[in-house]
């Protein structure tokens, strides 16, 4: 009886779960679209805002900011408190 549970957790574990795999692949290709669309619209935001270089400068730099600091913590969290199948 025990050979047949590990048998099948072992079947289970190694099988590609392929709901995770696309969502992970969305949420890359929408920070890759986020990366390339906020130089983009640096014109609009200066016409439309009325900012100055160093507005925008301050944006790129909060954005540079949460996207290099914040992606290696997150990450580290994630390696060392793994919730699969959640």
């Amino acid at each position: 009886m025990k050979a047949t549970n590990s048998t099948s957790a072992t079947l289970t574990a190694t099988q590609t779960v392929y709901p995770i795999l696309f969502a992970i692949s969305l949420s890359h290709l929408l920070n890759d679209l986020i990366q390339s669309v906020i130089p983009a619209v640096y014109p609009l935001l200066k016409t439309n805002y009325a900012l100055n270089f160093t507005q925008i400068g301050i944006i790129t730099l909060v954005f540079q900011l949460t996207a290099s600091i914040l992606q290696p913590f997150v990450g580290s969290y994630t390696d060392k408190n793994p919730t699969p199948g959640h």
